[in-house]
């Protein structure tokens, strides 16, 4: 993970630039042209259905709507029961979008029972990648585009709000570490350190939390620290994994671990 500024002046930036609660609770415009920047995020992001919850017994992969209501009547059109709870992941992509291995991540999420859903930060207009050095407006989009699709999920007759998680990977695993709102039951970053939250999770103790970074990492990453947390948190250096520590068997075999301790 690139340090481009220290932790304290991030963490204060975001302190005074908050983006106002209101945001997150008012209704979403009712046609896509009438939407902003953020609700674009999540009308252009990627949904997928597990399985095990659709009435066609596939996985189901629907997404860009045009609407608030667009969303829903397809997602309840294609589960077999819309009332029944059902597990969710908000994944944030890496700084360079949602990419190809991204889906061992999801895919194993999914295996799990998960419906994933991730937002698209590069909906928004002129949104560039910034691999190599994250400025802090970087990171309060990604942490807006976490809050906003917590507001929009909550309440939702098949959401099950007890295993409604946040998961990231680089950018997006920084960001998961940096979440210290409520609302998501367990978090998980990978390919992150930590390191503009002073090396550990900012959600409450009580929140479980996974770490995982690859012991061949080129950014050479310690993982966020788990220390006083319960449900399963665990922090791992997987041997032999480089960044993408997801697409190995045994960063794989942790998340499942994590998946049944924190949230069934």
């Amino acid at each position: 993970m690139t340090r481009s500024f220290p932790a304290y002046v991030l963490l204060a930036f975001l302190a005074g630039c908050q983006t106002s609660p209101e945001t997150f609770n008012k209704p979403m415009s009712r046609t896509f042209a009438e939407s902003t920047p953020l609700e674009q995020t999540w009308l252009l992001g990627s949904f997928w259905l597990p399985a095990s919850a659709t009435k066609s017994g596939e996985v189901e992969d629907v997404r860009k709507w045009e609407s608030e209501t667009g969303w829903r009547q397809t997602i309840d059109s294609a589960l077999a029961d819309p009332q029944k709870k059902i597990p969710v992941a908000v994944f944030l992509h890496g700084c360079g979008g949602l990419s190809a291995t991204n889906w061992l991540f999801i895919e194993l999420l999914m295996n799990e029972g998960f419906v994933v859903i991730a937002p698209d930060s590069f909906a928004r207009l002129n949104r560039q990648p910034q691999c190599y050095a994250q400025s802090s407006q970087t990171y309060r989009y990604r942490i807006d585009e976490a809050r906003y699709a917590l507001s929009r999920l909550t309440g939702v007759s098949w959401v099950d709000e007890n295993k409604l998680i946040l998961a990231g990977h680089s950018e997006g695993g920084e960001a998961v570490g940096m979440w210290s709102y409520p609302g998501y039951a367990a978090l998980i970053s990978t390919g992150a350190d930590c390191d503009e939250t002073n090396g550990k999770f900012s959600a409450s103790a009580d929140t479980p939390a996974l770490s995982l970074v690859g012991s061949m990492d080129p950014r050479e990453l310690t993982p966020c620290s788990v220390s006083g947390r319960g449900s399963g948190s665990n922090a791992r250096i997987v041997k032999g994994a480089d960044h993408q520590v997801y697409t190995y068997p045994e960063a794989q075999e942790e998340i499942r671990k994590f998946l049944k301790n924190c949230c069934n």
